[in-house]
């Protein structure tokens, strides 16, 4: 059964994520794809003062949020602060070439809240998100990457 949960992590007060299941003690819940969706937009509004548009997408044996800012929301110096701020945050670990796997961060937050809100893949994009008249707005402008 569905429910909305409300908590607080990297400072964040999150509220109303879409969850599979209430917090319980020794159980993880697990957000649904709404509630990941919103938990980054409400990350993104809490430390980066903007808006966002957001792609969840679920696969065999992981997910992936894409997410695009709006160029003209951010300076340009705080793009690469921002993006290895957004992997560290949301994305649950790395994929390790020589060895061919993939390997879990060990994050803290996450498994002390008992809440499951990582991806396997995790990319902030500036810019807009192909295809929306954001993008073709941005496009005219000059400012798409």
């Amino acid at each position: 059964m569905k429910t909305k949960i409300n908590f607080t992590a990297y400072g964040v007060e999150f509220k109303n994520i879409e969850a599979y299941n209430a917090p319980k003690e020794g159980y993880t819940t697990h957000l649904t794809g709404r509630g990941q969706s919103a938990m980054v937009k409400q990350y993104v509004k809490a430390f980066y003062g903007c808006s966002c548009q957001v792609s969840t997408d679920f696969f065999s044996m992981g997910s992936s949020v894409d997410v695009w800012i709006d160029p003209r929301d951010i300076y340009a110096d705080h793009i690469k602060e921002a993006k290895a701020d957004f992997r560290s945050v949301f994305q649950s670990g790395s994929f390790n070439g020589m060895e061919d796997i993939y390997e879990y961060n060990n994050n803290g937050v996450e498994k002390q809240l008992g809440i499951d809100f990582q991806f396997k893949y995790a990319t902030l994009n500036i810019g807009a998100k192909y295809g929306t008249k954001k993008y073709e707005e941005l496009e005219q402008l000059g400012l798409n990457k």
